[in-house]
């Protein structure tokens, strides 16, 4: 029985993740990437922004390391 690669907990015979968790990881990217864009148009603080990123991240399983690739993506998504 194989672990999910997003929340690690057991996702079935011979599955690797929840249909579920992969759903949140992609929601969450995208996610991250509409908050950076919005931050750049609008009066925003970048030490909340910081933040909520965090949460966001950990909420829907973005690794760190991905976060600094989704940040570039925001200021070309805006």
């Amino acid at each position: 029985m194989g672990n999910c690669i997003y929340c690690g907990k057991k996702a079935g015979f011979l599955k690797t993740l929840h249909k579920e968790c992969e759903a949140d990881y992609h929601n969450g990217k995208q996610k991250i990437i509409n908050t950076i864009a919005s931050a750049i148009t609008e009066t925003s603080d970048f030490i909340s922004l910081e933040n909520e990123i965090k949460a966001i991240s950990e909420r829907n399983y973005v690794k760190p390391v991905e976060v600094l690739n989704l940040y570039s993506k925001g200021w070309i998504f805006r």
